[in-house]
């Protein structure tokens, strides 16, 4: 699957498959497998206005992280017109992350 359009049409079937919540554990198992290879795709997808996609794809990166993700994840939590500004907290402890300075690797600045 090496050609760019078949894996990002391949993702959108995964995220369509979890968004009608058919074939979860499959869909799951195989954001697994494709790693870091779909978190180009899945960025993408946090930037639709459709709230259920952002979601899935928030979910998803958690199998297929890379620190390109840092961004644009960082972008739609910070987002304050963002349904997603609630979970914030729950969203970066799922990613691995205390908080978003962690996430972007920057120090946190006290005043």
């Amino acid at each position: 699957m090496s050609d760019p359009q078949s894996l990002d049409g391949h993702v959108d079937a995964i995220v369509d498959d979890l968004l009608a919540r058919r074939q979860v554990e499959a869909a799951t198992a195989e954001f697994k497998r494709l790693g870091p290879a779909a978190t180009a795709r899945l960025c993408q997808h946090l930037s639709v206005a459709d709230f259920a996609r952002r979601s899935i794809a928030l979910f998803a990166l958690q199998h297929c992280w890379t620190a390109a993700a840092a961004e644009p994840v960082a972008a739609l939590l910070a987002d304050e017109e963002s349904v997603l500004v609630g979970v914030t907290p729950q969203a970066l402890a799922l990613l691995g992350y205390a908080d978003e300075h962690e996430l972007l690797g920057r120090p946190v600045l006290a005043v």
